[in-house]
C-alpha cells in the first residue's frame, strides 16, 4: 500500500488539542485579567482629569494611589533631605507645601531654628507634643487618615507633621454616580469572566466532541471488529480505512488481516470439503476393485471355476485388478506427498525443446498402438529448470488422459513468450464442458461421474501434474480449443544459457 502524503500525525493532532484545551483558556484568562486591569487604569486617569473630585472614590478603590502615595513620597523626601549634610531647604520647603495640601501641619528645624512651618501654628507648640510621643526622636503612626510623623536627623535638622489627609478634593462630588460607576464596573468584570468561563467550557466541549470523533470513534471501530475477527465473523468489511493518519494505517492493517484470514477460511475450507473428496474417492475406487477380486476369489473357492481355462481366467484377473489397486496406491501415495510438500526435486538445466523431441521419439510407438499420434514442433534451445523424472510423469499423464478419453491426435508446441516456456498440448477428443475446465486438476475428477471404471484411471493424474508444475515454478491449466477437443497449456522460468552446459539434456 502506498504512503498517504500531507498527513497530519495523530500525536500532532492530539498535542494541538492540548494546546487548544490548556494553553488557550489560560491565555483568555490572561487577556480579560489584563483587560481588567487596563480599564481600572483608564478609570483613574480619568478621574484624575476632574481636578480631584472623584480623588476620594479611587483611594478607596486602590489605596497605594491618591493622597496616601503623596503623603508617603512627601515625607520620605523631607526625611532623606535632612540626612545630608547640605540639605536643599528650598525642595524641604516644596515637600512641606505639598504635605500641608494634604491636610496636615508641618514644622521643620534646622540647629539655627526653625526652617518652616505651617502658617497659623505654634511650630515650638507642634514640636513639643510630638517630641512626647517620639521617645527614640522617630515616629510614623497611620490611623485611618490621621498621620503622626517626627524624623531626627543626627545632625540637629527634625521635621513635625501632624493632621488628617484629605481623602476626598474639593468641587462637586456625586457619590451615587460613582456608586453606580464602581457597580457598573463590578458588572462588568463578572460579565467578562462569565463569559470567559463559558467561552472556555464550550471550547473544551468542541475539542472534546472532536477528539471523540477523531480518535474514540476509530479505536470503537477497531474494538468492533477485533472482537469479530476474534469470533471468526470475517465477512464484515472495516470502515475508516481511508484515514490519513495512524489510526487509519491501524484500520488498513488489520482490514488486511481480516482479508488473509478470510482467505486463508475459504482455503481451508476448500482443502477439507477437497480431502474429503479424495477419502471418497479412495474409499470408492479401491472397493471397486476389491469386489472384482473378492468375487473371482470366491468363484474359485467355490468351485465355480471349474476348469484349469477358467481357474486361470479368473486369476487373470485377479492378477491385473490387484496391479490396478497398486497403481492407484502408489498415485495416492505421490499425490500426498506433493500435497504436503514432501517431494523432493532434483532439478538441472534443461534444453526443453531437446527433451520433447527425445521423449515423444521415444514413446510415439507406444502412443500410436493406444491409438494415439502424437505430433511435437517447437523453438530449439529452450533452456528450463527441470526434474526430468517428475516432468516426465506429467507428460504422460496428459498423454494417457488424451488417449484415455478418445482422442486420435495430440499437438504439442513449445515457444517462448516473455521470459517464459509455453507449453500446450491439444488433442481431438471430447474435451470437457467449459465449466469444467478448472476442476479437471482437482483430484479424482473424472467426466464419467460415476466413477465405477478404475480401469480408465484413478483421477489423480491431472492433479499430480498440477502439484508438480507448481513444484517447478510453474503453471499449468486447460483452455477449450475453437474446435472440438481439450488443450493443456504449461508455463515454466526461463533459464538464461550461454551454450550447454553439464547436466543440461
Amino acid at each position: 500500500m502506498q504512503s498517504i502524503s500531507r498527513r497530519v500525525p495523530l500525536g500532532r493532532r492530539i498535542l494541538i488539542a492540548n494546546f487548544i484545551m490548556v494553553i488557550v483558556p489560560v491565555a483568555l484568562l490572561i487577556g480579560v485579567g489584563a483587560l481588567l486591569y487596563g480599564v481600572g487604569a483608564l478609570l483613574y486617569g480619568v478621574f484624575g482629569m476632574f481636578d480631584g473630585a472623584y480623588l476620594g472614590e479611587v483611594s478607596r478603590l486602590f489605596p497605594k494611589w491618591g493622597p496616601v502615595i503623596v503623603t508617603e513620597y512627601a515625607l520620605s523626601e523631607i526625611a532623606e533631605e535632612l540626612e545630608d549634610k547640605k540639605p536643599d531647604w528650598q525642595e524641604i520647603q516644596t515637600m512641606a507645601s505639598v504635605l500641608e495640601s494634604q491636610g496636615l501641619q508641618v514644622a521643620v528645624f534646622s540647629p539655627q531654628g526653625a526652617k518652616h512651618a505651617t502658617a497659623g501654628i505654634d511650630p515650638a507648640m507642634l514640636r513639643r507634643q510630638l517630641e512626647a510621643l517620639s521617645t527614640r526622636g522617630i515616629l510614623l503612626r497611620w490611623e485611618g487618615g490621621d498621620v503622626l510623623f517626627v524624623h531626627h536627623s543626627p545632625r540637629g535638622n527634625a521635621v513635625f507633621a501632624q493632621g488628617r489627609l484629605l481623602l476626598h478634593g474639593r468641587g462637586d462630588f456625586d457619590r451615587d454616580k460613582v456608586r453606580r460607576l464602581w457597580l457598573a464596573i463590578r458588572v462588568g468584570a463578572f460579565v467578562l469572566l462569565a463569559g470567559t468561563i463559558l467561552l472556555i467550557i464550550l471550547l473544551g466541549r468542541y475539542v472534546a466532541r472532536s477528539l471523540t470523533r477523531q480518535i474514540l470513534a476509530p479505536l470503537e471501530a477497531i474494538r468492533e471488529a477485533a472482537g469479530e475477527i476474534s469470533r471468526g465473523k470475517l465477512d464484515r468489511p472495516l470502515a475508516l480505512t481511508s484515514r490519513n493518519d495512524e489510526l487509519g494505517e491501524a484500520c488498513r492493517d488489520i482490514e488486511k488481516m481480516r482479508r488473509d484470514l478470510l482467505a486463508a477460511k475459504e482455503e481451508r475450507e476448500r482443502y477439507e470439503a477437497n480431502r474429503k473428496e479424495l477419502l471418497a474417492g479412495i474409499s470408492h475406487d479401491l472397493a471397486t476393485p476389491l469386489t472384482s477380486i473378492k468375487g473371482y476369489a470366491s468363484g474359485i473357492l467355490d468351485g465355480i471355476a471349474a476348469t484349469e481355462e477358467k481357474r486361470r481366467h479368473y486369476l487373470t484377473r485377479i492378477a491385473t485388478t490387484a496391479s490396478t489397486m497398486q497403481s492407484l496406491v502408489e498415485e495416492l501415495f505421490l499425490f500426498s506427498k506433493l500435497d504436503l510438500g514432501r517431494l523432493e526435486f532434483h532439478t538441472a538445466r534443461v534444453n526443453l525443446s531437446a527433451w520433447l523431441a527425445d521423449f515423444t521419439g521415444e514413446s510415439r510407438v507406444l502412443y500410436e498402438g493406444r491409438g494415439l499420434a502424437v505430433d511435437y514442433e517447437g523453438e530449439p534451445s529452450v533452456v528450463v529448470s527441470l526434474d526430468s523424472m517428475q516432468f516426465a510423469r506429467v507428460v504422460q499423464n496428459i498423454l494417457s488422459n488424451s488417449a484415455k478419453y478418445g482422442a486420435k491426435k495430440i499437438a504439442v508446441r513449445l515457444w517462448r513468450e516473455e521470459g517464459l516456456a509455453e507449453l500446450s498440448f491439444t488433442d481431438d477428443g471430447k474435451g470437457v464442458a467449459a465449466s469444467d475446465l478448472g476442476a479437471i486438476f482437482e483430484s479424482f475428477y473424472r467426466t464419467d461421474k460415476a466413477r465405477s471404471d478404475t480401469a480408465k484411471g484413478s483421477g489423480l493424474g491431472l492433479a499430480i501434474a498440477r502439484k508438480i508444475i507448481e513444484g517447478l515454478g510453474g503453471r499449468i491449466w486447460a483452455e477449450k480449443p475453437a474446435e472440438r477437443g481439450l488443450a493443456i497449456r504449461i508455463t515454466l522460468p526461463l533459464v538464461e544459457s550461454a551454450g550447454r552446459k553439464d547436466g543440461e539434456q
